[in-house]
């Protein structure tokens, strides 16, 4: 699976289902359409940091692996940002879920990606 632009899924939202279909098979994705409102308010909200610049929020957009599974366990991550030193895992809710089940996903995630030995948040 290859990194995709979070800002190209969010545009891709609003193209006609046939071509928004079409594009996503070609990125290898399955969103839902509250995992697509989700990204959407994230994509708004990492705008909004203060002290980005225009190409570093491209930069960062364009290096999320969405909708990456680890198959033989039926594992799946929805947004994972990978570096040489760290790793960003990003669980998107379109309802409250509560803080406890959150942290445990994100904790049983944690698990699954030990084994690259880099920093997790």
């Amino acid at each position: 699976m290859k990194p995709i632009n979070l800002r190209n899924l969010v545009i891709a939202k609003n193209l006609s289902k046939e071509l928004r279909d079409k594009l996503f098979a070609l990125w290898g994705i399955k969103p839902k359409d509250q995992e697509l409102n989700s990204l959407e308010y994230l994509v708004n909200e990492l705008r909004a940091l203060p002290g980005l610049n225009d190409e570093e929020w491209a930069i960062m957009l364009s290096r999320c692996y969405f909708g990456f599974e680890i198959t033989n366990i039926s594992k799946e991550f929805d947004c994972l940002w990978i570096s040489d030193k760290s790793i960003v895992n990003i669980e998107l809710k379109s309802v409250d879920v509560g803080e406890d089940r959150i942290k445990k996903q994100l904790l049983q995630n944690k698990y699954y990606l030990r084994h690259l030995s880099l920093n997790m948040h």
